[in-house]
Formats: C-alpha cells, sequence, structure tokens
C-alpha cells in the first residue's frame, strides 16, 4: 500500500500544491536560479526569462513559506542608502535543485 494512501485529505491537499509549487517551469527555474553558484537571488534579478517580475516574487513568497528559502533586506552595496530584499536557498532548495541536475 501507497504512503500516500494514508494521509489525510487535508494533508494530501498540501503535498500536491507545495509539489506544484516546485516542480512546474517557474518553481523549477527558480531552485535551479536560487541555488546555483550564483546564489542568493536579488529581487532585482526579476523577471525571470519567461515569467513576470510578480510571478517570481510571488513564488518566492511562497517558497519561504514552505522552507524552501529565506530572505532578507540589504543594503545595496553601490549606494548604500538603499535596500532590497535577498532570497537564500535553504537545505531543501540545495536537495531539489541537486535532483533536478
Amino acid at each position: 500500500m501507497s504512503e500516500l494512501s494514508k494521509i489525510s485529505d487535508k494533508k494530501l491537499k498540501c503535498l500536491l500544491e507545495e509539489c506544484t509549487l516546485l516542480t512546474d517551469p517557474l518553481g523549477r527555474t527558480l531552485i535551479k536560479k536560487m541555488s546555483s553558484p550564483h546564489s542568493p537571488i536579488s529581487i532585482n534579478e526579476f523577471p525571470i526569462e519567461g515569467f513576470t517580475r510578480t510571478e517570481a516574487l510571488v513564488r518566492m513568497y511562497k517558497f519561504e513559506e514552505i522552507g524552501v528559502c529565506t530572505s532578507k533586506m540589504e543594503k545595496n552595496r553601490k549606494n548604500g542608502t538603499d535596500y532590497y530584499r535577498v532570497f537564500y536557498p535553504t537545505g531543501l532548495a540545495e536537495k531539489i535543485a541537486k535532483i533536478y541536475k
């Protein structure tokens, strides 16, 4: 018997929603980019090719909710007065990125 058949309907629905976030084209692209040697991702790097800036940003906040990334505000190194949000991969994001390679 599958492990999936043993979980509640509510947990199964949540699992399916999270799987969709992680496996659709936008999710795969963001996870690969975030876990690359050029990590972290700055909000200034959006939009991601093929997706709007809003789509990418909303997805990053959803990733943060499910533990795929963390974010914080950082000072702009060029002028030192502006701040922008930067997203960092968690261990989970790095594991997923290895699977996607």
